[in-house]
């Protein structure tokens, strides 16, 4: 029983409790003490704000009537009416016009009535009572004939209790009659109204009587008609004038009240205005209140208990766990699978402990894991430093690398000896068999050389005579040149000799036309002779036809002169490009020549050269007769040192290396078999 009671669960569990206990006793306690004095304060509270906001709501009803008042009054039906009426034009057509106008007013800005008077007092037109009017009544109307405008309220025969205000109705400067806007205070709207705004019970008393209110009498019904008895109220409300503050019991129900009067234009009370609220539900919440408090205290204090239950097992239970695998650790047992190893964010500090002891776990199982590995010969694992003060993962992790680095150059080493042995083995023997295939090539290589060398002397040979006809070609080309310049120079005076005929022609062109002139001039002379001009006339005649014919000979002898200058031209252009062709001709010979002088010069010293190069030959290949026997040495060597290389890579592949970044490259291991 002790035992269960130095648990940390016990511990917990206990003061809580008892803690829980008193706590809310004394919440309760005091809860009832102060609900009663709130109540009784929320309530005056309560109704001061009540009445303030009543005052406040009539008075806006004030204003609201005065401006629909002031607004009626200005407006142009108005003023027309009145005039007319005044002027005792149509009255009944103008009381009907007047009267459909203040219906839609009222209708439209929710107002009761309207009442208006003429400058004798005469009512025109109550809204309320249309066949109602004619004659004097109301209340005195003598300061709105003056210019003024009153408020008040007031009781009739017709409306037991209203609001009016009533304003001039001005034409210019002159007052021509008033105007009274009514809010009725005696109906059900009205009280409704201030009831649902303030959360209030509202009374309308005319006098000591009942117009309007929202209370209940014992049949149900609205108490209207009824009359107030407490003469305390009556005293103070409708004979002093003053606002009275008072608890009071009202068709068996206790309310907080407040009674303020309701003055006509004297400022005599001809009524009141109740406002209040009943006091039951403020006991009844209050009661109500205390009972929830002592229920919630009680469900409180049960939920508080499961919480920390539940609370003490979130601890009580890890903890446990952590113990019994603490209890195992130190006997060398690491095989637990059963603690908290979730990373979502936690501030429980058991919660983040089990986490804690399951991280411990996980680097010993890995530490172990590790080792085994190791000892089977397997440095592939890489070990988990989770920080700088992680002293046992990183002495193993300095352990495998230190080893690795070990074995990584041993392995190295022995790859590359066995990678060497490999390459200069196949190198020897490949060595062996190019020397002898180079050995055939090389004699193969002189002969050809030789071979070479006297096809290079025969060319030479004709390159020289070759040289020798090409001096003889640029010889008769340059003399094939030099003679047509000479054409070139006949063809050009034979131009110029027929551009001469062609000026002689046009002077006898010239000579025809001026003796075709004066033939006719002759003609007509002898016309004028008459009979003594007629032989005259005949060698005119003859004269001009033999000036036609002249003229017709000219221009023939000019057509063929201008088509022998053309084709005396088109011989020059010939003549002109065959030069520029030979001229060409010559200097491509001129080059020609240079390029197989300079061939057969250059034969002749790569005939030199290749003499040069087959004594050169015939030394290499007793180099490679040499290199030949030698190669046949290391070959043997080699296979020698190959065998010796692969009983190393046995060795080194008995190990499972890790291949790091720094280890990978041409040092990296094949995989183990």
């Amino acid at each position: 029983m002790f035992k269960k009671l130095d648990t940390i669960k016990s511990k917990i569990i206990v003061p809580v409790l008892i803690l829980l206990i008193i706590l809310v006793g004394v919440i309760v306690v005091f809860v009832s003490i102060t609900v009663s004095n709130l109540t009784d304060d929320l309530i005056k509270e309560r109704t001061d704000g009540a009445f303030s906001a009543a005052t406040a709501k009539l008075g806006n009803f004030e204003e609201q009537l005065r401006l629909v008042a002031m607004t009626a009054a200005d407006s142009h039906m108005t003023v027309n009416g009145l005039r007319n009426w005044n002027a005792d034009i149509d009255r009944d057509e103008t009381r009907q016009e007047l009267l459909q106008y203040l219906l839609t007013v009222v209708k439209d800005t929710g107002i009761d009535a309207f009442v208006v008077r003429d400058t004798e007092e005469i009512i025109l037109i109550r809204t309320h009572e249309p066949d109602n009017y004619g004659a004097p009544g109301g209340a005195p109307v003598a300061a709105n004939l003056g210019g003024s405008t009153t408020k008040t309220y007031s009781s009739t025969s017709t409306m037991p209790m209203g609001l009016n205000v009533t304003v001039p109705i001005w034409h210019g400067s002159e007052v021509i009659g008033t105007m009274t806007a009514l809010y009725f205070l005696h109906t059900e709207r009205f009280v409704d109204s201030f009831a649902d705004a303030l959360q209030a019970s509202i009374t309308i008393f005319a006098d000591k009587t009942r117009v309007a209110t929202t209370l209940t009498g014992e049949d149900g019904q609205r108490a209207v008609g009824t009359e107030i008895t407490n003469e305390a109220i009556i005293e103070a409300v409708l004979e002093k004038g003053n606002t009275y503050s008072v608890e009071t019991t009202l068709f068996g129900s206790p309310y907080v009240a407040y009674y303020f009067p309701l003055k006509n234009l004297s400022g005599i009370p001809i009524g009141m205005f109740f406002i209040g609220f009943s006091t039951e539900f403020a006991e009844t919440a209050s009661s109500a209140i205390i009972r929830n408090i002592i229920i919630i205290g009680i469900v409180g204090t049960i939920i508080a208990v499961i919480i920390v239950l539940v609370v003490a097992n979130k601890i009580s239970i890890p903890l446990r766990k952590v113990t019994a695998s603490a209890e195992k650790i130190a006997i060398g047992d690491i095989q637990i699978d059963d603690l908290d190893s979730g990373t979502e964010p936690t501030g429980n500090e058991v919660i983040l402990l089990e986490r804690a002891f399951s991280q411990m776990l996980e680097s010993f199982k890995q530490q172990a894991y590790i080792l085994t590995r190791v000892a089977e010969g397997d440095y592939t694992s890489k070990v988990n430093i989770r920080s700088d003060k992680d002293v046992i993962n990183i002495a193993i992790d300095l352990m495998l690398q230190e080893t690795l680095n070990v074995l990584h150059q041993v392995a190295s080493a022995g790859i590359q000896v066995s990678d060497g042995c490999k390459k200069i083995s196949e190198g020897a023997q490949t060595l062996a068999q190019g020397s002898t295939e180079q050995t055939a090539t090389v004699q193969h290589l002189s002969t050809s050389i030789a071979q070479i060398a006297g096809k290079t002397k025969d060319n030479a040979e004709m390159a020289e005579k070759a040289a020798n006809l090409a001096s003889s070609i640029k010889e008769n080309a340059e003399k094939g040149s030099g003679q047509m310049s000479e054409m070139m120079n006949a063809v050009r005076e034979i131009n110029q000799a027929g551009q001469s005929i062609s000026k002689v022609i046009k002077v006898i062109d010239d000579i025809a036309f001026q003796t075709n002139i004066l033939a006719l001039n002759a003609a007509v002379e002898a016309a004028r002779a008459g009979q003594h001009g007629k032989g005259f006339a005949v060698v005119a005649e003859e004269v001009r036809n033999l000036a036609a014919k002249s003229a017709e000979a000219a221009k023939d002898t000019s057509g063929l002169i201008s088509n022998s200058i053309d084709k005396a031209e088109l011989g020059s252009r010939i003549a002109n490009d065959t030069a520029a062709s030979l001229e060409e001709i010559v200097v491509g010979i001129n080059e020609s020549t240079q390029i197989v002088s300079d061939i057969a010069l250059s034969s002749e010293e790569q005939y030199q050269n290749i003499k040069e190069i087959n004594e050169g030959v015939e030394q290499v290949a007793q180099v490679v007769q040499m290199n030949n026997s030698t190669a046949e040495h290391s070959a043997a060597a080699a296979v020698e040192m190959r065998s010796q290389s692969a009983i190393l890579e046995d060795l080194i592949m008995q190990f499972q290396l890790r291949e790091d970044n720094k280890y990978k490259g041409n040092n990296a291991l094949p995989p183990r078999k």
